[in-house]
């Protein structure tokens, strides 16, 4: 998509129905171009208290994933619109998504600033949402090249595990936790989830035995997940994998403790978020020699 946006500038960058021709050249030329036709949905009510943004008024900057572009906005800050895909999948997880990103309060889960929308006639209709650009990229990308002292490992697991602890409250299970779904705050002092929405997918080596499959959203599985994240805190260096007696040799013993019992192959025996961030804290006030 960057190369034929370098080539025709003008293409709406995401809503485009393209006909390429491969010439005997190997060239390839654009024969054709018009709208995407694709039913949206509308705004629902429960996302009508965030402020909105036209999608016409966004300028393409350029794409991270399949359905995540840097945009900047008309007075130019620069935000992460999140999207649908260029080819809708069967099942909408977007607007999910956004109605749990709404309902939930949290410091540890990245809220959206703007609803995108598109307008035909008097209706609106949802085109996904703006998040704020956090330049320092993933916990998996920040491990791979940082080494945290202990006190900060800590205090993002505390965080990481509130932030489960508040969606858990309202009634909602991820099944998405994992280290590429949480971001590096400005100022690299804390951390915040993100991709909150619901996924029954099962993404190894996140996935307890229970659930395989099942898909089964729940809140023991989402612990689980945590648990092979503060492994890799241990681990240091960005890989999620279920730990050995040897990895976790360097950690103190109450943390060790801790990743266990969030791994323990029985989900009943895992704690819950709350006991989590609290079994945490304790852990935050033994010296680490």
């Amino acid at each position: 998509m960057e190369t034929l946006q370098s080539q025709y500038a003008q293409l709406p960058p995401n809503d485009s129905l393209l006909r390429l021709q491969t010439t005997a050249s190997f060239d390839v030329v654009l024969t054709d171009e018009g709208p995407l036709q694709r039913a949206f949905p509308s705004v629902p009510e429960e996302l009508l208290s965030i402020p909105q943004a036209f999608i016409d008024d966004l300028t393409y900057t350029s794409t991270l994933t399949s359905h995540v572009d840097l945009v900047k906005l008309s007075e130019g800050t620069v935000k992460v619109f999140k999207r649908y895909p260029p080819i809708p999948p069967s099942h909408d997880a977007l607007l999910p998504e956004a109605l749990v990103l709404a309902a939930v309060e949290s410091a540890q889960i990245l809220k959206p600033t703007h609803v995108v929308v598109s307008r035909h006639g008097d209706d609106m209709y949802f085109r996904g949402f703006l998040m704020p650009y956090l330049s320092h990229g993933t916990l998996a990308e920040y491990l791979g090249s940082n080494t945290l002292d202990w006190a900060t490992k800590i205090r993002w697991a505390i965080q990481i595990a509130a932030g489960v602890s508040s969606l858990h409250c309202r009634g909602f299970y991820c099944g998405d936790i994992r280290l590429e779904n949480i971001l590096i705050s400005d100022d690299q002092k804390d951390v915040v989830l993100i991709d909150v929405g619901p996924v029954p997918a099962l993404v190894p080596p996140y996935t307890p035995p229970e659930v395989v499959g099942s898909q089964l959203l729940t809140g023991p599985r989402d612990i689980y997940a945590v648990g092979i994240i503060l492994a890799a805190f241990v681990l240091g260096n960005g890989e999620a994998k279920y730990p050995d007696d040897n990895d976790l040799a360097d950690a103190p013993d109450p943390y060790r403790t801790i990743v266990l019992e969030c791994l323990d192959c029985d989900p009943l025996k895992r704690p819950t978020p709350e006991k989590l961030v609290d079994a945490l804290k304790s852990c935050d006030e033994v010296p680490v020699l």
